[in-house]
């Protein structure tokens, strides 16, 4: 079915008022139809999906992902305003601090401030405003203000792109007010004890000004006063005379009027401002070729450039802009045109890997619709894709496509059209777009009617490259209009990468990106289609050199350790994973991470390698009638038979890490003691350095009984793996773990403790004091403490706080030990099993071969004497002449090839083919020939 001609304005959204709830991914991330009614038709529907209706309410529809906080600010997308302070459009609007408190407490990480000399202030103090237009101003002390309310301890960083048109006077009040009201926020000097860019963990709470670099010694123009400015505002940012197709066309003429006042005299940055920029100095690069010839100095430089000179060269230099993101920070603002506060697509600055695409706020258009796509379910900074990162790992398990379903059954309580009078039928459809790197392909339902409407569509389905991570889906609900544009009246978007698979009910956004009442039942399936390829590629860019220089370089360092950290559920065991994380990260030593566990929701670090993006949890249990732990046996099973292109994976980067974290499902059974659990950890074992860490709930192990049976546990897993164990003692900022280790060094400590503890007292709480009787527990944790004896002196044993990073020296010191056990006395017992293995495949192998050679000579003796009994036959005797010729020579290409093909051997290339009857003795027994083999007497 043809669709009918959208409106040219479909994507121009409206101006955002404080009802507005969308933009920056929190509208996406909450339950969409919790409160909310559905329609009789989509409630029978459900029932008749045998769906859970309560459950399905509060399902989001975008999976949210916890925030890898260890890396340094180049590795993230960062939540970016242009123009903060207006709440209009780039001409005539309004100006308020209050914006900066409206964006920031929406999870806006970077915002921009205009700053101007005030000639009317009576003490100096500069404004923000957009010079040379009608907005209005407001002072930059309010705007300060607003900014230091919205950030509190622990949040993550601000940064303020301040852009400078103040003179030397203006700056030094700046200066002053920025340090009395930001205080100890803001950042005024490189941290202490980093020798590179800080981690954002490291930079929480506080406010970094992004501005214009001043080098050192550099002289200021003799003639600069206050009232001289670098450029117009229309043109400030601009880096020539650019033009912009998609720019509001009816206030271009208003715009260039405006470039008429451009100013010659330039205005420099004092060193006062200048030195506030830490770590983002702002370069505008003018004509230098930035993404070749790199800035050294400043150290954190940020190059500040226009989305039309980003644009012209994403076609010719893509691999160097690649590059150069990968370490550089990189700010792309809108097109001075943009009067009317439309956005730029963010899209083709983020598959080039720019971390802050400056969009106006002002408008919930595509651009700010994208927006809170990407930022659904985060503070305001998104990890970039792996490919576009510093040091960037291998994606999942890459498949060269990914396919996504999608089917529509219907919506409920749809808002009628502004423009739709009130005797008019609202003639709803629904259009479906997915944007990625292989084509933008959009799908629409019939035009049904009413605000409940019922599509019921076929499926439809697109397919883009497997490492495209930016691909985003965005669905709108049209009014069918006969004659003219259609209208869109609500909308939604989401990252693929994101989607949760299954039924989901979708909350709809108006145009002003405010939360309606209408919501759409969906289908979602995402799923890879083709085999995984080992060619490494570069996650979401589209050409094959570009992956060419992300090809790591040959390393001869020693093999990485491998860790496989194995917790009972609610031990901290992930938490912990995440604090190893960070830690390495902080060292310059990040690792290869590996999530094991199909049924986690949300993981607090980012995994190179995640068994969700390769198997459904859900899906399987859905299509398979399993319960929670059965389907996470099950697709833990079903990701094992690929496991050998994981370790494929793995192994082309254990040159170029020291670590490889490896997380396992919170059910420790379901790995522990599963086939597949051992067969990953006998690769693991077989591929490098592997050691075993037993996470353990500090607090929830002082009393003696719950203690032992973490230690039998912990001796179940040695004697399992046959690998070097670290017992890791977690939560130690909520209880220490020395009584726990005294207890594994001093066997009479065991047992005080044991006969402080009445006999009745259940073992479930923790220590109590007190005489009392032994027991039949009590005695029988005393034999098992003097069994575990030995145990207990071959383990290391650390305490660690994955909350507070406690430990974390000591446990990494423990793990070194552990790797040097492993190369002393756990590879040599390795290597010993792996020749026993291949000796009896060998001799299993052989003992196929004489079995099948036995075969053959019984079938070719009965054979001769049936052909004696019954006489000759032409086709017997054409056989036996063939035998006859072939008497004595060597098996030939053929029957070779179906000896290996059974076999599986190559060692038995001199056999002969056995005539019937021959191997036997004159007395009829077996014959040893000349080729070792013993044939047996026929029949």
């Amino acid at each position: 079915m043809s669709a009918p001609t959208e409106s040219p304005h479909a994507d121009a959204g409206g101006l955002i008022d404080p009802s507005t709830t969308a933009g920056w991914g929190q509208a996406t991330s909450r339950a969409p139809a919790l409160g909310v009614p559905l329609s009789d038709a989509v409630l029978e529907f459900l029932r008749r999906e045998r769906e859970d209706v309560g459950e399905l309410r509060g399902r989001t529809a975008v999976r949210a992902r916890m925030l890898d906080d260890g890396h340094p600010l180049s590795s993230y997308f960062i939540s970016s305003s242009h123009n903060t302070y207006l709440s209009a459009n780039q001409l005539t609007g309004d100006a308020s601090a209050s914006q900066y408190s409206f964006v920031l407490s929406r999870g806006c990480r970077c915002v921009e401030i205009d700053l101007w000399d005030d000639p009317s202030s009576a003490v100096g103090e500069p404004k923000v405003t957009h010079g040379y237009t009608l907005t209005e101003r407001v002072t930059f002390r309010s705007v300060c203000e607003a900014i230091e309310g919205e950030v509190k301890e622990g949040d993550l960083p601000v940064v303020v792109s301040l852009e400078c048109h103040a003179g030397l006077e203006g700056q030094g009040k700046a200066v002053e007010i920025m340090k009395e009201v930001f205080g100890e926020k803001l950042v005024t000097a490189p941290l202490e004890g980093l020798d590179g860019p800080p981690t954002i963990n490291q930079l929480r709470g506080r406010v970094l000004i992004k501005v214009e670099y001043c080098p050192a010694g550099a002289s200021l123009l003799a003639s600069q006063t206050s009232a001289l400015a670098l450029k117009d505002p229309v043109d400030a940012e601009d880096d020539g005379n650019e033009s912009d197709s998609s720019s509001d066309s009816s206030d271009d003429e208003a715009a260039r009027e405006l470039r008429k006042k451009r100013k010659d005299a330039k205005v420099r940055i004092g060193p006062a401002l200048s030195g506030l920029g830490v770590y983002a100095s702002s370069i505008k690069p003018g004509k230098r070729k930035w993404w070749e010839d790199r800035f050294d100095d400043p150290p954190h430089a940020v190059v500040n450039i226009s989305e039309s000179a980003l644009g012209k060269l994403l076609s010719t230099s893509l691999v160097g802009i690649v590059e150069t993101t990968a370490e550089q920070l990189i700010r792309v603002y809108p097109h001075g045109l943009r009067v009317g506060s439309r956005n730029l697509d963010p899209l083709p600055f983020w598959r080039c890997g720019s971390q802050i695409v400056a969009l106006n706020w002002q408008r919930f258009d595509k651009g700010l619709q994208l927006s809170e796509a990407l930022f659904a379910g985060t503070g305001g900074y998104v990890l970039k894709p792996t490919a576009l990162r510093k040091n960037g790992r291998e994606p999942p398990v890459k498949w060269s496509k990914v396919r996504v379903e999608m089917r529509v059954f219907g919506a409920s309580n749809l808002p009628r059209p502004s423009s739709l009078d009130a005797d008019d039928t609202l003639k709803p459809f629904l259009r479906a777009k997915l944007y990625s790197t292989t084509a933008d392909v959009r799908h629409r339902t019939s035009t049904s009617a009413g605000s409940d409407p019922v599509w019921d569509s076929p499926t439809f389905a697109w397919e883009f490259d497997a490492d495209d991570e930016l691909a985003f889906l965005r669905v709108k609900v049209v009014h069918d209009v006969r004659w003219g544009g259609d209208e869109v009246f609500a909308l939604w978007s989401a990252r693929v990468a994101g989607l949760e698979n299954g039924w989901t009910l979708i909350r709809l956004l108006d145009l002003k990106g405010r939360e309606t009442d209408a919501t759409v039942l969906l289908l979602i399936s995402t799923a890879p289609t083709a085999h995984p390829i080992p060619s490494p590629t570069t996650a979401c860019i589209m050409s094959e050199p570009a992956a060419a220089s992300f090809a790591p370089p040959p390393s001869s360092k020693r093999q990485p350790t491998t860790l496989i950290l194995l917790g009972m559920a609610g031990s901290g065991k992930t938490t912990l994973l995440q604090r190893l994380n960070a830690y390495l990260h902080q060292q310059r030593t990040p690792p290869y991470v590996l999530n094991l566990d199909p049924a986690v929701h949300t993981l607090p670090y980012s995994a190179n390698i995640d068994i969700r993006d390769t198997v459904s949890y859900r899906e399987v249990m859905k299509q398979y009638h399993l319960g929670p732990n059965g389907g996470i046996l099950t697709a833990l099973n079903l990701f094992t038979t690929k496991f050998d292109q994981v370790l494929g994976l793995v192994e082309k980067r254990m040159g170029e890490v020291d670590h490889v974290l490896v997380d396992t499902p919170g059910q420790i059974e379901i790995f522990t003691w599963s086939a597949s659990g051992a067969i990953i950890t006998d690769a693991l074992a077989s591929a490098g350095p592997t050691v075993v860490a037993y996470v353990v709930d500090t607090p929830r192990t002082t009393a003696p009984a719950t203690f032992m049976s973490n230690m039998l546990y912990a001796c179940s897993i040695l004697y399992k793996t046959r690998l070097p164990l670290l017992l890791v003692f977690n939560k130690t900022d909520a209880h220490p773990h020395h009584f726990a280790t005294e207890w594994m060094r001093d066997f009479e400590a065991f047992q005080a403790a044991l006969a402080a503890r009445p006999a009745t007292q259940p073992y479930t709480a923790g220590e109590a004091g007190g005489e009392g009787e032994p027991s039949y527990m009590n005695s029988l944790m005393n034999s098992m403490s003097l069994v575990l004896e030995e145990f207990y002196k071959n383990i290391r044993a650390v305490g660690v706080s994955a909350m507070t990073g406690e430990g974390m020296e000591d446990f990494f010191t423990a793990l070194e030990e552990s790797r040097k056990e492993y190369e002393t006395e756990y590879k040599p017992e390795l290597e010993k099993l792996k020749h026993e293995r291949e000796a009896r495949e060998t001799a299993s192998k052989q003992d196929s071969l004489n079995r099948l050679m036995t075969d053959l000579a019984v079938d070719q003796a009965k054979a001769k004497a049936r052909g004696g009994e019954a006489g000759p036959d032409p086709a017997e005797d054409e056989v036996e002449d063939e035998d006859e010729e072939d008497e004595g020579e060597e098996l030939d290409a053929g029957d070779m090839t179906r000896l290996r093909s059974q076999s599986g051997a190559e060692p038995f290339l001199n056999l002969r083919m056995a005539r019937p009857g021959e191997g036997l003795g004159e007395t009829g027994e077996p014959e040893v020939g000349e080729d070792g083999v013993r044939w047996p007497r026929p029949g």
